[in-house]
C-alpha cells in the first residue's frame, strides 16, 4: 500500500492547492492594481478564492460532486484547519520564541496534511462514496 502522499489524489490535491494560491494572489493584485485598499482587496480575493478553492479542489483534487452540504462542510474544514494554524503559529511563536515568518513557515507542511485530511475524509469523501458506489 502506497503512503498517502503518494497517492494520485494527494498529488491532485498538492497541484490544485498550487493552482488555488496562484489565483487567489493574482485577484488580490488585480485588486490592489484597480486602486482597491490592501485589506479590502485582501478580504474580496479570500472571499473568491475560497469559493473557487471548493470547486476546484471538489472537481479536480477529489473528483467529487458538490452539493450546499458540501460547501458548509468545506467552511467549516476550513475553518478547522484555520483555527489548527493559528494554535500551532501561537505554539511556535510564545512557546518556541520563532519569529513569525519562520513560525508560520513551519506551520505549512502540517497546516497542508490537516487540510488534506479535513477534505478528504469529511468534507468530499460522502460525495464521493454516492458518485462512485
Amino acid at each position: 500500500m502506497k503512503p498517502a502522499f503518494l497517492s494520485a489524489t494527494f498529488v491532485r490535491f498538492v497541484a490544485t492547492g498550487m493552482l488555488n494560491a496562484a489565483f487567489g494572489y493574482g485577484l488580490y493584485a488585480v485588486f490592489v492594481l484597480l486602486g482597491m485598499p490592501y485589506l479590502p482587496a485582501l478580504a474580496l480575493a479570500t472571499a473568491l478564492g475560497v469559493c473557487f478553492n471548493f470547486v476546484t479542489f471538489g472537481r479536480l483534487a477529489f473528483r467529487a460532486t458538490l452539493s450546499p452540504a458540501t460547501f458548509a462542510r468545506f467552511l467549516a474544514g476550513y475553518g478547522l484547519s484555520l483555527a489548527f494554524n493559528m494554535a500551532l503559529l501561537w505554539l511556535l511563536r510564545a512557546r518556541a520564541g520563532l519569529d513569525p515568518y519562520t513560525a508560520q513557515l513551519l506551520c505549512v507542511a502540517p497546516t497542508v496534511a490537516v487540510t488534506y485530511l479535513i477534505l478528504n475524509r469529511w468534507v468530499y469523501a460522502l460525495e464521493r462514496r454516492h458518485a462512485n458506489p
